[in-house]
């Protein structure tokens, strides 16, 4: 990760060069497959989505406001207005996973796109339960539902609350993927070489050097960084939410974004006015206030899910290798508080905290399937969920593999800073931490519909 290269480069300037460009704004606002698609059951292979533009190396640039407000037009064209019942709002919409494969099967075999109501998981926006209902050989998840539309951005978000709702093809993909792997993780990052450049570039720089000019020189010097994924499919709409809120956090840490919470200020402002580290590392992290089981383990409550961001000096050698500290300075240290404490109003103003919210649930969901061994104990594996029978297909995007580096400076500082973090999600650990509440087992009955549907409040 960054290390500590203290330039003395301006008195009154310092440069900060970001482990990302702005280029890849939005790029979770716009990642939503329209509903309605002709050339596969679900989604649509594309190269301009979540605000950006990915072309087939991998390449990250900006989408413009056009391609935005086309995008958006293009999925609200596409979306049916939602019935009656799933357009409520309600607090307790069971899911059932045996009744949701029952009408993927039949899209299947009439070759026909699933319907929205699948694709939107019946308006789901959070899993709160995740309970086994062994008479029926089913999994059933509940949590807070409504209906849905598009917002000005391209985010298909609740009627009432505007939370994003959940997506199929993420639970799919974390359900494919958490057998292998336990750990999903996100960074982006310089390169080694990258680092050397700047810092060889950087003994050029003098009091009197315009810092603008230093930004370029800067920019071009660390060049490229590499995204890297792992845990999930790097083309995946997962790999995306992982991305996009790194790059969101820290684009706002650093000042390349207004945050949209005023308690939020930018690590660049709470630096500028202390010692702070010139490497500073943030990462997200998801956690949960409470994960609860009932004695036998068929009825499982999330409660109080949220992101924690964390923070770590780095060191890097003069070869360009970066190695965690262990340590942490006390300016990053309470920037990473302070997203911490305002992230439920992040989630609110910007989706793409929500959604990080829900793929960790999905991601937890995929762990009770495959550590709980819910699948097991309900006698029936979900095959066509699983992937191990039929073609329903994930939707495949341009893995991003590489962002130009943008740079931003500010007056009345010292030195460079750059910073660099990512998303880490160990699903394993809450399982692990569950703590036991045998009432919970009355869930099930409160759940439980006596006509079966694929959905039901």
């Amino acid at each position: 990760m960054p290390n500590a290269l203290r330039f003395s480069i301006f008195r009154k300037a310092a440069i900060l060069s970001l482990v990302l460009s702005a280029s890849l704004y939005g790029i979770v606002e716009m990642s939503r497959p329209a509903l309605a698609q002709n050339n596969d059951y679900y989604g649509g292979r594309t190269s301009a989505v979540g605000g950006v533009s990915i072309d087939a190396s991998g390449v990250v640039t900006r989408a413009t406001v056009r391609d935005i407000s086309d995008l958006r037009k293009t999925i609200e064209s596409s979306l049916q207005p939602v019935d009656s019942e799933l357009a409520a709002q309600s607090e307790r919409r069971v899911v059932s996973l045996r009744g949701l494969e029952s009408v993927i099967q039949k899209s299947l075999d009439s070759k026909q796109p699933l319907p929205e109501d699948v694709c939107c998981l019946a308006g789901l926006r959070r899993i709160e339960y995740v309970m086994v209902d062994t008479d029926n050989h089913d999994i059933l998840l509940v949590g807070p539902a409504e209906g849905w539309r598009v917002d000005a951005k391209g985010n298909v978000v609740g009627l009432k609350s505007e939370a994003p709702v959940m997506w199929l093809d993420d639970m799919l993909t974390a359900l494919r993927s958490q057998d292998t792997s336990k750990m999903i993780r996100c960074s982006i990052d310089p390169t080694p070489e990258g680092i050397q450049r700047l810092s060889a570039a950087s003994q050029n720089f003098g009091s009197g050097m315009d810092p603008r000019a230093a930004s370029k020189v800067m920019s071009e010097a660390l060049g490229d960084q590499v995204v890297s994924v792992e845990g999930v499919p790097t083309t995946s709409h997962f790999a995306r939410v992982l991305v996009a809120a790194d790059f969101r956090m820290k684009s706002i840490s650093l000042a390349f974004e207004p945050s949209p919470v005023r308690s939020l200020p930018s690590f660049l402002s709470m630096a500028n006015a202390s010692h702070a580290t010139a490497s500073p590392r943030f990462w997200l992290e998801p956690t949960y206030a409470e994960v609860v089981r009932n004695d036998v383990g068929t009825v499982w409550k999330l409660n109080g899910a949220s992101v924690k961001a964390l923070s770590e000096n780095d060191y890097v050698d003069a070869n360009g290798q970066r190695q965690g500290t262990g340590k942490t300075d006390p300016v990053s240290q309470k920037w990473a508080e302070r997203m911490t404490k305002a992230y439920p109003e992040l989630a609110k103003a910007e989706p793409i905290f929500a959604e990080l919210q829900n793929c960790m649930d999905f991601a937890v969901l995929a762990a009770l399937l495959h550590q709980g061994e819910l699948t097991k104990v309900a006698g029936y594996d979900f095959p066509i969920l699983m992937g191990t029978q039929g073609t329903l297909a994930t939707t495949e995007m341009s893995a991003p593999k590489t962002i130009p580096t943008g740079s931003n400076f500010v007056k009345h500082s010292r030195g460079t800073i750059y910073a660099s973090g990512g998303v880490e999600m160990n699903p394993y650990r809450f399982l692990s931490e569950a703590k036991t509440d045998a009432t919970l087992s009355g869930e099930l009955q409160i759940a439980a519909a006596p006509e079966r549907n694929w959905w039901w409040d």
